[in-house]
This record gives C-alpha cells, structure tokens and sequence, in this order.
C-alpha cells in the first residue's frame, strides 16, 4: 500500500531534513530519515509518544508489522540523542503550517526564513524569523512593492528572482 503523506507532515518535515544535512550530511540523513520522521510526528503531537500509540499509527499509515516493528525498534535506539524542539521551533512551524500552499517554500536566506503566499489575490513575501509575528517584507503582484527595507543584497536578489519566476508562470 502506498502512503500519502499530509501536507502539513511533509511542509514542516522538509525543513527538518535540510537542518539535519547541514548538521551530520547527506549520507546519515537519508539513512535516518524514517526515524527522524518519527521522531518530528511524535514532537508535533501528530502521533503519540508511547511504543503502542507509534505502532498504531505506523499501521494506520500502511506499515507492514514487521517495518511498524523495525521502525520503533530503531527510534527506541536514537531517541535519547535526538533533540526535542524549542518553543520558538514549534512556534515556527505552527505558522508555517498555516501557509501551507505557498507559491515559494520557506526557506532561509541569510538571519530571515522568507516564502511567498497568495492572500486576497496578492502575492506576498513573508518573513517568519520571529516566533511572535510575521512580517510582509513586500508585495510581488504587479513588480515589487518593498515594506520592509532593512533587507541584505542576497535577500534582495533572492525576492527579485522568485518575482521573475513567478511573473513567468515558474514557481519555485
């Protein structure tokens, strides 16, 4: 049976992947990315933390018992050298789930996390750095309508480049 994978999951999973990269490399991400799948459900609250409530979960989701068995096995092995997430890294993601259909993906371009949404029939570059607050940093429907002006040079030719790729139909 194939999985399907919820958006949400797979939006906020994503960026936990390229961290892992950065930290321990390709090679150890791949061969620990369904553990630290697991793990990122479990810290989400998405599936429940007890042996009994994984397994439940994995087998709902189309694990055979014995990948179901291997998989909790494995995590149970890992767990204690894994990281819980902070408050601001759940607080980010909380409201990074909320643009979950965004025309550009969160990403970090230098000190801000930037992705551009579709709201009201506008296309908006956001700035999701902050726990407490998302900023506009500027409006990309008809050429650039700049809000926020205190940008570095990488970040203002990163926004001018997803301008033109989505003004020519490319999303990025």
């Amino acid at each position: 049976m194939k999985r399907d994978w919820n958006t949400i999951e797979t939006f906020t999973f994503q960026g936990l992947l390229e961290l892992c990269e950065e930290k321990i490399g390709k090679k150890n991400t791949m061969e620990l990315s369904p553990i630290l799948y697991l793990h990122h459900l479990t810290q989400r609250n998405i599936c429940g933390k007890s042996d009994e409530e994984m397994k439940k979960y994995l087998m709902n989701e189309g694990y055979s018992s014995v990948e179901t068995m291997d998989l909790v096995k494995r995590y149970k092995i890992y767990k204690r050298d894994l990281f819980d997430y902070t408050w601001k890294q759940q607080s980010i993601m909380d409201r990074t789930s909320m643009y979950l259909d965004p025309l550009v993906r969160f990403r970090q371009v230098e000190d801000r996390h930037l992705g551009v949404i579709e709201e009201n029939g506008r296309k908006k570059v956001i700035d999701i750095s902050t726990p407490s607050e998302s900023k506009e940093v500027c409006d990309i429907t008809e050429g650039i309508v700049w809000k926020e002006t205190n940008l570095s040079y990488t970040q203002l030719q990163t926004i001018k480049e997803w301008w033109k790729n989505i003004k020519q139909g490319v999303l990025v």
